[in-house]
């Protein structure tokens, strides 16, 4: 059976009494991926029957299922997600990245219009704890490397510990992963992922992504000298500055580093933190959050972050605030 047509369990095609076919899709499927979508709950479906019968996928069954999944993740980071990835568990134990947060859906939903828009991914997160918003910035990460070529990524954290939590996550998505479709790795450490073939004199006719992703604790006093570094020696494609409230000398490294990401489409970043008093990090998001307001919906009853004068913001970073009272665990 197939490992890449045991999941699905979020969307299903159901039979109706005329004879015709409805397809349940899960919020994170739009129309563009219908059509792939349907065909690996088809696929799904097949291995469950065949399964039953002590069969399996053909040879050419199992690389049209391997190939129809490997462009629903490239095209979709939600699918990845829901449909391969897993996270730690704070008790211990690993669970299926497939229960999104109130506060990870919306700093997707942003993500995504931006994307639509053909515009450059650009946020500023203010955020409580918890609420799961690092765990997506990797998982976009991972996405942004190990389904595209050539792409550079690189998660600037506050110190070594939050450097290394950020590799164990990398590990795991791509430990998880179906076989078929796990890009291949040169390197895999606390500094450097490197998705490429290993076998350098392979590489013509077997090329591997040459994507990376690259962690650093930032400036003097953030980490051990192995960890520190300024991280300006290539293209970014995908920037996570996280818990930047925190950082030590942030001028000084941002100066350098936000340079090196193309201001084009498909570049992110995405710069988060929970709230450290006054200082640089709260200047940025001051910035950006100029004609934004948190207005309460009655009708809902939920509390929503809205732009309320977009000629206010002094910054082409889209303010994201992710409160405590939309967690239902606070």
């Amino acid at each position: 059976m197939s490992e890449l047509a045991t999941t699905g369990a979020h969307g299903r095609i159901v039979r109706n009494a005329d004879g015709s076919r409805s397809l349940i899709r899960p919020w994170y499927i739009g129309p563009s991926d219908k059509a792939r979508y349907v065909q690996h709950l088809e696929y799904v479906d097949l291995a469950a029957a065949r399964g039953a019968a002590g069969a399996g996928f053909t040879t050419t069954e199992a690389r049209d299922a391997a190939t129809n999944a490997w462009l629903l993740c490239q095209s979709n980071p939600a699918f990845l997600a829901h449909e391969y990835a897993e996270i730690g568990l704070l008790g211990g134990g690993t669970r299926r990245f497939d229960d999104w947060t109130p506060g990870q859906r919306q700093l997707y939903r942003q993500i995504q219009i931006q994307r639509a828009a053909g515009k450059p991914v650009r946020c500023i997160i203010l955020k409580a704890r918890r609420e799961g918003v690092s765990t997506l910035c990797e998982l976009l990460a991972f996405w942004r490397t190990a389904f595209f070529e050539r792409a550079n990524a690189l998660i600037a954290a506050h110190e070594d510990d939050a450097a290394t939590t950020c590799f164990e996550m990398f590990k795991l998505f791509y430990e998880r992963l179906p076989a078929s479709i796990q890009p291949q790795v040169e390197r895999f450490n606390e500094r450097e992922i490197l998705f490429d073939n290993p076998k350098i004199g392979d590489r013509k006719s077997n090329p591997g992504l040459g994507s990376r992703i690259r962690t650093r604790t930032v400036a003097l006093g953030g980490g051990s000298k192995e960890k520190q570094g300024k991280g300006r020696s290539q293209t970014i494609h995908f920037l996570h500055p996280t818990e930047a409230a925190f950082w030590a000398e942030p001028g000084k490294f941002w100066g350098g580093i936000s340079q090196c990401v193309a201001d084009v489409a498909e570049t992110y970043i995405l710069m988060e933190s929970t709230a450290n008093g006054f200082g640089w990090f709260a200047d940025q998001w001051f910035d950006a959050a100029k004609g934004w307001e948190l207005v309460r919906n009655h009708e809902r009853g939920t509390n929503d972050w809205i732009c309320t004068n977009p000629r206010l913001s002094k910054s082409d970073m889209v303010p994201v605030f992710l409160s405590w009272l939309s967690e239902p665990r606070y």
